[in-house]
């Protein structure tokens, strides 16, 4: 025990507007206290949150006014004057804005005295305000000068707290809440409360900021809803149902049609209908020899179909299924919008010769002889800075990232030491959240393609200064946690494993090979089979 004791003339109770007084009189006689409370303020805080939030949170305008106000605005350069908004005007209603959510009046007044004082000449008058505050507010490498925005600021602190209780559920800070508002849920699940605390209220208001960066990492597959969970950051749910254009899911949609098969007459047009159940489909398939019958395929559920046909692919024989779906549902769509009934055989024709031609093209692009250094012209040779007594490969890595685009490209090139032996991939996905996220996913992919390839005595180079330092102090980097651990495990299965920092002109080989795939109108994938188009 510390031996501390409460201190009675110190302490107050606050009751609700409901109490009885009897009750209140009761409570206070027992307790032992007579002071009422809710008029004062704790930690900067009021002790009551009642009534209009502009009027309760009015001191911390004041507050920022004071200061501003002290400040001499004609002794001060604007590089003074950056530092002391950076440091003092934006640090002042930190502790409020990190617990409750201000109004927006409050914040519009804040800005509006930051900009004064920033735009001021005399301290007295507001000045010409030369460019919009909001531009200021983007970061240096932008254009603006990285203030700091009121309102992205708080919704910030208020979606760290929100992260405490997902990130910290056993804490008191947690289970108060938790009992409260979310018994048998999360803090991210929008449970109705009745009478919810302002500060439960502006928690949850940052739920949409949580969900931009939120990944949930597979583990035991206890919590996970395939079809549901967002697969995509900050994508929402694409449930793999109900996003094909049959009648019957345009029925469900509030669409006034018919919805029996326009090919053979049943009375209601599924995704599992169209494709493997209509008369037409089915002698597609049998056409195509893949063995159909009243037990195993095609069944009444599309998934069960679709994982059979998965299950077949990697068999050389039904490699063209892929095509043959596509084919069936380009007939359909002849039949509806064109009145073009085409014959089965015409379609498994058509979808083998396509399938056919694709491989091909695959073929050819992996078997195509190169001699001397490739893409001289755009991409010139290994460069001869590297110290040359390291015996293994060394392999170029980047990641290409832009706001604009739809995805994000990632490019390695991989060469021996002591031959002009050469690999190279490059590929896209879904635009991660930054830049660095780019650069880290082609470490990643790119390490996992140098174990496929049995590289083991590797060099990684990179003209990423941070993703050098993530790597070396994984614990200064917990929001890249997923990747990081990725990394680790995949380490190990190096015997010899570095990440070293090169310039951007020493680069540039992976840097052309991940912006073109950025570039690309569709997902893909190369390894050793990259467009000739790119090498050039």
């Amino acid at each position: 025990m510390s031996g501390q004791q409460i201190n009675f003339d110190k302490s107050s109770l606050q009751f609700g507007h409901k109490v009885d007084a009897a009750v209140r009189t009761e409570v206070q006689e027992t307790l032992g206290m007579v002071k009422l409370g809710g008029m004062g303020s704790y930690l900067g805080l009021p002790e009551s949150l009642g009534g209009a939030k502009t009027q309760v949170f009015s001191f911390v305008r004041d507050r920022l006014n004071t200061h501003i106000n002290g400040w001499s605005a004609k002794l001060l350069s604007k590089g003074g004057k950056e530092v002391m908004i950076k440091s003092v005007a934006s640090a002042l209603p930190t502790y409020v804005m990190s617990c409750f959510r201000l109004p927006k009046s409050i914040t519009s007044k804040l800005t509006s005295a930051v900009a004064k004082f920033w735009w001021s000449s005399n301290g007295y008058s507001g000045g010409m305000h030369w460019r919009a505050w909001d531009k200021l507010c983007s970061s240096k490498c932008s254009g603006g000068l990285g203030f700091r925005d009121v309102n992205d600021f708080y919704t910030a602190l208020l979606a760290k707290q929100l992260w405490r209780l997902i990130d910290y559920p056993n804490s008191l800070f947690a289970k108060v809440f938790k009992g409260s508002y979310y018994r048998n849920a999360t803090p991210m699940e929008q449970v109705k409360s009745y009478s919810p605390s302002y500060g439960w209220r502006s928690m949850v208001s940052a739920r949409s900021l949580v969900m931009k960066g939120l990944i949930k990492r597979v583990g035991t597959e206890d919590s996970i809803s395939v079809w549901t969970d967002p697969w995509i950051p900050a994508q929402l749910p694409r449930p793999a149902k109900s996003c094909i254009s049959v009648l019957a899911n345009l029925s469900q949609r509030g669409i006034n049609c018919d919805t029996r098969c326009g090919r053979c007459g049943d009375p209601m047009e599924t995704v599992n209908h169209v494709i493997f159940d209509c008369p037409p489909a089915r002698q597609t398939w049998a056409l195509a020899n893949v063995p159909v019958g009243p037990i195993g395929f095609p069944t009444a559920s599309v998934f069960a179909n679709m994982d059979y046909i998965l299950r077949i692919l990697v068999k050389e024989e039904y490699r063209f299924c892929p095509w043959i779906l596509w084919y069936i549902w380009k007939s359909r769509n002849d039949m509806v919008f064109d009145n073009l009934d085409k014959n089965p055989s015409d379609v498994v024709r058509l979808a083998t010769d396509e399938a056919r031609t694709w491989y091909d093209a695959q073929l050819d692009d992996s078997n195509t002889t190169r001699e001397g250094p490739v893409g001289d012209n755009v991409m010139p040779g290994l460069p001869s800075s590297i110290p040359s007594r390291f015996s293994g490969y060394r392999c170029f890595i980047d990641g290409s990232w832009k706001a604009t685009d739809m995805y994000a490209g990632l490019g390695w090139f991989c060469q021996h030491a002591h031959n002009s032996s050469t690999t190279m991939g490059a590929s896209n996905l879904r635009r991660s959240l930054s830049p660095l996220h780019s650069e880290v996913e082609a470490l990643v992919w790119a390490m996992r393609c140098m174990i496929g390839h049995d590289f083991r005595e590797v060099a990684f180079l990179t003209d990423c200064s941070d993703l050098v330092k993530m790597v070396s102090s994984p614990h200064e980097w917990p929001a890249f946690s997923v990747y990081l651990e990725d990394i680790k495990n995949d380490r190990e299965e190096f015997s010899s494993f570095s990440l070293s920092f090169i310039p951007r002109n020493l680069n540039v080989k992976a840097d052309y090979l991940a912006r073109k795939a950025r570039s690309s109108p569709h997902l893909i994938k190369f390894v050793n089979n990259c467009p000739s188009s790119w090498l050039i």
